[in-house]
């Protein structure tokens, strides 16, 4: 199986928020995003069960050769008409999800004979087919990003045609500790532009960008980073942002609206070693500051994807009260999938 997962949660008396699941071609990783403080998400099921429903439904559209935000649209409908006769969706805090999905094609280029050498809509060819493997070209991989999970790549290099988006701008690894007199940050430690620096992209602003970043390739929706910022920036309290997710101009996660899927981030690479996190897992880079992003990748490709979650781990015990680095959890759950070539070997 040419796909590794490793998944652990961030704490034993509570259900892991996150997902991954695969197929042959395709791999999908969710991650819950957590509930109001006084648990009232208008759901009687909880972000756990939501996450994994969602997370099959989607990883069934990919497999089954849907454009990418076709079938994470699908699937938020999908998950949402199972229990939309005893739980209130229209609630803001309904249970959701970031998502990042990969879609393996092994062989050919997506401007290849299959497309007729046009364009790939949405990521994927009309027809659903995968190139055979004896299509020239090592192959690419189409991906969807929405939110904070992000997707890493050996090889940055773009595919001709590849569009730019500022959506997916560059993370910046952060500095240890926040500037003297630095207005609190609910998930501080994150890299993030200044307060106004990055205005919100226009409604056809749709195409993720790879950005190479470390020596590895980088897909990150950084939109809440940067609302978080501006709104630090305006003295706004920690909770304000939870009145901005799911309304234009503010950011998506995959709840129970499938318009969300219209905002995701989606394009295309060459098929290379990969790894799909969850910022559990990213967190040796963005909370602590311990590795760089090609050094989280040499490690997940090198001793695989469980050895990033345990330097995690150690990273987060060695600071149980969330003192020299401030998070919102002192322990989040931390899910990993990676993919390399030279396991296909016969």
């Amino acid at each position: 199986m040419p796909f590794l997962i490793a998944t652990a949660p961030g704490r034993a008396d509570r259900p892991n928020e996150d997902f991954a699941a695969v197929s042959a071609h395709c791999a999908v990783l969710l991650d819950g995003v957590s509930g109001p403080p006084d648990g009232d998400d208008g759901c009687s099921h909880g972000v756990a069960r939501h996450v994994r429903r969602l997370g099959a439904l989607l990883l069934a559209g990919m497999d089954a050769g849907l454009p990418p935000r076709t079938a994470l649209a699908e699937a938020i409908g999908a998950a949402a008409a199972l229990h939309a006769d005893t739980c209130d969706l229209a609630h803001r805090d309904t249970p959701s999800a970031t998502v990042v999905a990969v879609r393996l094609h092994p062989g050919g280029d997506p401007s290849g004979p299959d497309t007729g050498g046009a364009a790939v809509p949405d990521g994927m060819p009309g027809t659903g087919a995968l190139p055979t493997e004896g299509t020239a070209g090592p192959g690419w991989l189409e991906y969807l990003v929405l939110s904070d999970s992000v997707l890493l790549v050996a090889d940055p290099r773009p595919l001709p045609g590849a569009q730019s988006d500022p959506r997916a701008s560059v993370r910046v690894p952060p500095e240890p500790r926040a500037p003297a007199g630095a207005a609190p940050d609910p998930r501080p430690g994150r890299g993030v532009p200044e307060p106004g620096s990055v205005r919100a992209p226009g409604p056809d602003a749709r195409s993720g960008v790879l950005r190479e970043v470390d020596g590895v390739g980088l897909v990150a929706d950084t939109r809440l980073d940067v609302l978080r910022a501006e709104l630090r920036g305006r003295g706004e309290a920690a909770g304000a942002i939870r009145a901005l997710r799911g309304v234009p101009g503010g950011f998506w996660t995959a709840g129970s609206d499938p318009r969300a899927a219209d905002e995701a981030l989606t394009g295309t690479a060459r098929l290379d070693r990969f790894a799909l996190m969850t910022d559990g897992a990213t967190r040796a880079v963005e909370v602590f500051g311990d590795l760089d992003w090609g050094q989280a990748f040499s490690l997940v490709s090198d001793k695989g994807p469980g050895a990033l979650i345990e330097r995690v781990r150690a990273l987060e015990d060695a600071d149980p009260q969330g003192r020299a680095h401030p998070r919102g959890k002192v322990r989040d759950d931390a899910t990993v999938v990676s993919w390399a070539p030279e396991v296909l070997a016969p």
